[in-house]
């Protein structure tokens, strides 16, 4: 009886955690960026539909590999993400010293929310190749 309970329950925060990477209920947008030195490079969450960016989640961006770049900042929080309707955004300043090409790795932590239920993601990779002039 007691197994017959357990993986229903497993199942359901699975769903509820978001566990799996790559979900259709968001999209997230980091395209490459060319530096003349220094620069911006942009990171857009959007939601998939019926879902909304969830402002009250603790979001998190961290960058884990700088590839070569400088870096202003390396860890992002809920505050540095500007929310633009259902979407939000990071603005990450950085340049670079050596020219040609490399990748800018980091992992965030968000959630999205339908009227209903709210999605959490955690740890997801993202990466932005940069072309350094």
């Amino acid at each position: 009886m007691r197994r017959s309970i357990i993986a229903p329950v497993v199942l359901a925060m699975m769903f509820i955690l978001g566990c799996s990477k790559g979900s259709s209920d968001y999209t997230i947008d980091a395209a490459p960026v060319t530096l003349a030195k220094a620069g911006k490079a942009e990171v857009v969450f959007s939601p998939g539909a019926g879902y909304k960016w969830n402002a009250e989640f603790p979001a998190k961006l961290t960058v884990v590999d700088k590839g070569g770049l400088t870096v202003e900042q390396t860890a992002y929080s809920r505050e540095d993400f500007i929310v633009d309707g259902d979407s939000a955004k990071v603005s990450i300043e950085l340049s670079g010293e050596n020219s040609g090409k490399t990748n800018l790795k980091m992992t965030a932590n968000f959630s999205v929310c339908t009227d209903e239920v709210c999605r959490i993601f955690r740890e997801i990779p993202i990466e932005i190749a940069v072309t350094v002039q």
